[in-house]
């Protein structure tokens, strides 16, 4: 449930052509992970192409791209400092595990309009939506011209984009958003589980 074999996969292509006066390289390589916590995974894609082109004896044309696409998933709980015998799932449902507040007043909470206040790992693992993605984009052109024997210019434009995207998301059955709600959910006094006013919507 939280724990597996770690998983890699790695595929790579290249493709090279040419003559004389032109040759061209490519290739793309992917690769592929799903961690050792369950809820982790990654996949990469990198490319890159060259081109070569001899113009006459004294210029030369070169262009190449690459880029690189980059997408995590980070949604794994830790299980490591669970207690043995408490157990996660019972006849296919989440099993409570304590934290934070004691489980009786967390019962009373709940019957005075209080969000449910129970926890479990498995459950948070299966609602934790953490995604990073990560693009960049480049090409580069170069002319090489070579007026007399020795002397060489050298104009080499380059153009690069890049883009970073990160979420975090938590829905409203996930501990985190109900313990959050119940964090900000005022009542009359530590003793009446009265609510006076939620100051995060419901």
């Amino acid at each position: 449930l939280f724990y597996r074999n770690e998983i890699v996969t790695n595929h790579t292509i290249g493709i090279k052509t040419g003559n004389a006066n032109a040759s061209h390289y490519f290739s793309v390589n992917y690769t592929g992970t799903k961690a050792l916590q369950v809820g982790n995974d990654q996949d990469k894609i990198n490319f890159t192409s060259n081109s070569d082109f001899v113009l006459s004896k004294k210029i030369k044309l070169q262009f190449g791209t690459r880029g690189n696409y980059f997408n995590s998933r980070i949604n794994a709980e830790n299980a490591s400092n669970m207690k043995p015998y408490i157990p996660v799932l019972h006849n296919g449902q989440y099993v409570n595990e304590h934290r934070d507040i004691s489980q009786d007043y967390k019962e009373l909470l709940q019957e005075n309009g209080w969000k449910n206040w129970d926890y479990n790992r498995l459950q948070e693992q299966r609602n934790n939506d953490y995604t990073f993605q990560s693009h960049t984009y480049a090409a580069n052109l170069r002319f090489i011209v070579e007026p007399v024997k020795g002397l060489t210019y050298t104009l080499q434009p380059n153009y690069e984009k890049r883009f970073q995207k990160e979420e975090n998301l938590h829905n409203e059955k996930s501990y985190y958003t109900r313990h959050l709600v119940n964090q900000f959910t005022e009542n009359a006094d530590l003793d009446s589980p009265q609510i006076v006013e939620h100051h995060l919507p419901k």
